[in-house]
């Protein structure tokens, strides 16, 4: 229902009750004058149309296209970012022999260890050699690339692959927080989070949550945006998991390049909990849930979903995204110039727009300044309509 119609329908009901109820609240007098009665139910009245403002749900189909800016508010690295961890995680050394010459008489050897850090034993451990691994480290160290989808996509080998994948999950599920994610306290605008705007901005009622005509795709492995919502949802109306997993099952939230396994709600073949630490044990299942582009996803389930979600919507938004060449075009976003498309450009210069400007034309979408983060940016530029 139109929304001016439903503001209209409310004020010309509420007037009516308004002002049978403080009318006689006036002659009894509860009220000292009419000029209070008024304040009263001009106050009630505005409550009453901000709960409505505040329930208007998106109604035009809406497609929110998530790169790694988007959670890098929530403690998860940038593609830079993840390739440093990455090198900094497989970093060991064989023990050294050291000489030492204090006797005159006798020189003492003695073996100094390098302790292996916990997802180079963990990767060891799943049956991976230390030159592997130590090959692995280095060609990406050297790679000179800001991807480490990107580098995976250039390198042939199973075990680069293998190596690869388990070496993202270890350094991304350390980074599950539930308590840090819905953290009330770092929900400001300096810090760029923007889930919690989000999430107020459709707040309509329970029943009508998954009414809401938006959908996600996501380039990123971590949860946080699906984990957020449900434990949002679940601690605003009180509802079982079971009846907000099937508002949440209603919204279309498409990870092209894989996750780190389903959450419990999710239910599918392997699920693990947010923040579940336990299944290192089992970190090559949640390595075989992330996709590397050399992977054919592009004829995936995931990727023709979202081709779907795109086709039906009307407008496209893109949140912390880089505008990789390959993943724009894996999208066939030069199919929907037509429609409405914006996007952040946190830290971007004229000579990186004007990259993305060759694939999507200028007068086609509108890049945000270079300032705006994610939380800004959907605050100025997304009405939620």
């Amino acid at each position: 229902m139109n929304l001016w119609f439903r503001l209209l329908s409310a004020f010309t009901k509420n007037v009516g009750i308004l002002t049978n109820r403080y009318s006689t609240g006036y002659r009894m007098g509860i009220y000292e004058s009419r000029a209070e009665k008024g304040r009263v139910i001009r106050f009630y009245l505005k409550r009453q149309i901000i709960r409505l403002v505040e329930e208007k749900m998106i109604e035009t189909p809406t497609v929110f296209i998530l790169g790694a800016g988007a959670s890098k508010p929530y403690g998860y690295p940038t593609g830079n970012e993840l390739i440093t961890q990455l090198c900094k995680d497989l970093d060991w050394e064989p023990p050294r022999i050291s000489q030492s010459t204090s006797n005159p008489v006798t020189t003492v050897k003695t073996e100094i260890q390098h302790p292996e850090s916990k997802t180079f034993r963990r990767i060891k451990e799943v049956g991976f050699l230390e030159g592997q691994i130590k090959e692995f480290r280095d060609a990406l160290y050297y790679s000179g690339l800001s991807s480490i989808d990107e580098f995976l996509e250039h390198r042939a080998e199973k075990y680069f692959h293998d190596i690869g994948v388990l070496s993202i999950a270890m350094s991304l599920i350390p980074k599950e927080s539930t308590e840090d994610l819905l953290d009330p306290s770092k929900d400001n605008d300096k810090t760029g989070r923007w889930y919690g705007y989000f999430y107020r901005r459709l707040q309509s009622s329970f029943d009508n949550f998954d009414k809401n005509k938006f959908s996600v795709i996501t380039f990123n492995y971590d949860r946080s945006f699906e984990q957020f919502l449900f434990t949002a949802i679940k601690n605003t109306s009180g509802k079982t998991d079971a009846e907000c997993a099937e508002k949440m099952k209603n919204i279309p939230i498409v990870h092209v390049y894989g996750k780190l396994g389903n959450l419990p709600w999710e239910g599918g073949e392997y699920t693990r909990g947010y923040e579940d630490r336990s299944d290192y044990v089992d970190i090559y299942k949640v390595g075989q849930g992330i996709k590397i582009i050399r992977d054919g996803v592009e004829n995936s389930p995931e990727f023709k979903k979202a081709h779907e979600l795109l086709e039906k919507a009307e407008k496209i938004y893109f949140l912390g995204f880089g505008y990789n060449s390959t993943n724009l075009k894996r999208l066939d976003i030069t199919h929907h110039l037509s429609k409405k498309i914006a996007g952040t450009a946190y830290g971007m210069d004229e000579a990186e727009r004007s990259i993305i400007y060759k694939i999507i034309p200028k007068e086609s979408i509108h890049l945000d300044e270079s300032s705006v983060h994610t939380a800004w940016f959907l605050k100025r530029k997304v009405p939620f309509d």
